[in-house]
């Protein structure tokens, strides 16, 4: 029996989603391996843990984490699914909020987001859960 030959649309959506999964990890300040990957998905994510492997095989272009695994990788490392699986917004209409202009940031902002990218990776975890708990209205844990 002749083995399955992969759909070449497939293969490279996997690549092109391998190559933007390395630039968003580089833009966020961390190295582009695997287990960089492994450990940032591992602190944010809610669901199962992700295996050196898997995070190997995306990295690699091998293969594509499930649709919920892409939003916690997006979140991460500070970009959309979408902009993770098609790039710039242009090919399919879609409209990528993590391309929003840096412009209309003001100076504060932007030593504020200098000096995030300073911390640990455990000190930027807390910054997250901060930040994300005051967004959504609940009080900091003392």
């Amino acid at each position: 029996m002749a083995a399955a030959v992969p759909c070449e649309a497939m293969a490279e959506l996997r690549k092109q989603f391998a190559k933007r999964l390395k630039q968003a990890m580089q833009a966020a300040g961390f190295e582009s391996k695997p287990s960089v990957l492994v450990n940032q998905f591992n602190l944010e994510h809610r669901g199962s843990t992700v295996t050196f492997q898997s995070a190997s095989s995306w990295l690699k272009g091998e293969s594509l984490p499930d649709p919920e695994k892409i939003q916690t990788i997006a979140r991460v490392f500070g970009v959309s699914a979408c902009h993770l699986l098609f790039g710039e917004q242009g090919k399919f209409g879609v409209r990528d909020a993590a391309q929003e202009p840096v412009e209309s940031l003001r100076a504060q902002d932007h030593k504020m987001l200098s000096l995030y990218l300073q911390l640990s990776t455990d000190q930027r975890k807390l910054v997250r859960d901060l930040v994300d708990e005051v967004a959504n209205g609940k009080q900091p844990a003392a």
